[in-house]
């Protein structure tokens, strides 16, 4: 479905470029969209970010609800996938013995990360030689 809309989209852009003359580059230096970007909206290779549309849609003087139609059937589409998808996926479970195993390794993480930070600052010899001779 996605590659259908795709070629759509393609179809309109090219269309509409060729119903005012431009070349792609001239379409690209009018939008400021880069010449291979428009090279691969028009070959179908990408489908465009509602930005992009809407940019081309006014320098080309087409209704941007064309694109928009187009656009609105990829997302529903996409919300039943997700949707579908969703119902399927079993949740994650971690039982009790995981989570305290999981929770004692991060504790022993950052306790030893921590004493390893403070046994280099406190044995750094700038520290020690300005704790030998600057005492108070």
């Amino acid at each position: 479905m996605k590659q259908n809309q795709k070629e759509m989209i393609a179809a309109l852009v090219k269309e509409g470029r060729m119903a005012k003359g431009y070349t792609q580059k001239e379409l690209s230096e009018l939008s400021k969209i880069s010449i291979r970007s428009i090279q691969r909206i028009e070959n179908g290779d990408i489908l465009p970010r509602n930005y992009t549309l809407k940019t081309l849609a006014g320098i080309l003087e087409q209704p941007f609800e064309q694109f928009a139609k187009i656009l609105q059937s990829q997302n529903s589409n996409e919300k039943e996938i997700t949707e579908t998808e969703i119902k399927k996926t079993p949740a994650l479970s971690i039982n009790k013995r995981q989570r305290i195993i999981l929770s004692a390794g991060i504790f022993l993480t950052i306790f030893f990360y921590h004493g390893h930070l403070l046994h280099n600052h406190l044995v750094s010899p700038k520290l020690l030689l300005s704790c030998l001779f600057f005492r108070r």
